[in-house]
């Protein structure tokens, strides 16, 4: 993971701002340096409890009940080691090795923040949303590093290795924190096309325009299959029709609701007429040309 990539994500939130939750310093600086993303990430600072509530062992128990380590030990993962890390009382990490703790050995890693946001947009007028206490996902990773690419399972962008397979899984023991934690929501800022389609079924984009987006995406381009159309959209190789340029991939907040207002705000008619209406303007297609060489350039850099 880029050392900037976390501190970057938490800064280009376009329509949720970051608040301090009720009771703490207003002074307090909560946005990430590099230094202090590669601390995290290498586990040097530490918590006895992931999101102040669990336990290593309470961890593994919930991964055990949806059904993340049963599939672990499946593919040959036994001697598991579960680490808790934090940088403050809003941010936590877990790490999950097989054998040893080091970067060779890393199953995944998963980074959480909470907090309060206010959307700074407002895109349904009959629901104001003023005040959201959630979890954001700063970082998942889930990775086999003894499996290999192969034709049927094939490298998506910022893959090192491939998948566990267990995205929905880990999605749901997020779920169940945020229920237990009674949060609002899960907010996610997918880096990749692909990670917006993966979260899709369960997750939605605050901007309805951007919902409508990526539905007309997959309408048109769908054909591609989900690895090539999502490096099509990573290599800048996809066509906006309507305006008549390129298509910049622009990740924006995407929300798994919850309870409360949220819930109404994506139940709304107002939300998803705004999203009809984006899906039914947008037009997609492909420079089939650049994406042949870019794809040729990639396997040669593989």
């Amino acid at each position: 993971m880029p050392q900037r990539r976390l501190g970057e994500k938490l800064n280009k939130l376009l329509h949720f701002e970051f608040q301090i939750p009720a009771g703490e310093s207003e002074s307090m600086d909560l946005s990430l340096s590099a230094d202090e993303v590669m601390d995290q990430l290498d586990g040097e600072k530490s918590s006895s409890l992931f999101l102040g509530h669990y336990t290593e062992k309470q961890v593994a128990d919930a991964m055990e009940a949806t059904d993340i380590l049963p599939r672990l030990r499946k593919k040959g993962f036994t001697d598991l080691i579960f680490r808790i890390g934090a940088k403050d009382r809003f941010e936590h990490q877990l790490l999950i090795y097989y054998d040893r703790e080091d970067r060779e050995h890393l199953l995944g890693q998963i980074l959480i923040k909470e907090g309060v946001f206010r959307p700074k947009t407002r895109f349904v007028s009959e629901i104001p949303l003023e005040r959201l206490e959630m979890l954001f996902i700063g970082w998942i990773l889930m990775q086999d590093p003894l499996g290999i690419f192969t034709p049927e399972r094939q490298r998506l962008p910022g893959q090192t290795y491939p998948g566990l397979g267990v995205g929905h899984q880990v999605v749901d023991l997020i779920l169940r924190a945020c229920k237990r934690l009674e949060k609002d929501g899960v907010l996610n800022f997918p880096e990749f096309y692909h990670n917006a389609f993966f979260y899709s079924e369960l997750f939605f984009f605050y901007n309805p325009g951007k919902q409508g987006e990526i539905m007309a995406l997959w309408r048109d381009l769908g054909h591609l299959g989900i690895v090539r159309l999502s490096f099509a959209v990573y290599f800048e190789c996809v066509r906006d029709l309507a305006r008549d340029h390129g298509y910049e991939w622009l990740p924006e907040e995407q929300v798994l609701p919850v309870r409360g207002v949220i819930l109404d705000y994506f139940d709304s008619r107002e939300y998803w007429d705004a999203a009809r209406e984006s899906f039914e303007r947008c037009r997609f297609g492909i420079d089939e040309k650049k994406l042949e060489a870019c794809m040729r350039e990639r396997a040669g850099e593989v």
